[in-house]
């Protein structure tokens, strides 16, 4: 798991959003997140949990997008160690 300082720079302030709340860079905003959280109850969710797995699932997705969209922008790079990716700054 990546440390929060490595993530930033893998993924990058522009790719986040602050939150006050928190004290720290989110990928998903407060409204993001509400919307989701509206649309699972909405689909018939009705679990903290079940729902919370739906928001990490898209918050995965979306770091996933950005990490790639780096990767080929050549900003970062990738290796494969004991069958776990490893992105890495260049």
């Amino acid at each position: 798991m990546l440390k929060p300082t490595e993530a930033l720079q893998l993924i990058g302030k522009g790719n986040l959003n602050w939150s006050e709340d928190e004290g720290r860079y989110v990928l998903l905003s407060f409204e993001e997140t509400k919307e989701i959280v509206n649309r699972c109850v909405d689909a018939g969710l009705e679990t903290t949990e079940d729902i919370m797995k739906i928001v990490r699932l898209y918050e995965d997705s979306i770091a996933l997008n950005i990490l790639f969209r780096n990767f080929l922008n050549n900003d970062i790079t990738v290796k494969v160690e004991d069958g776990q990716v490893l992105w890495t700054k260049k």
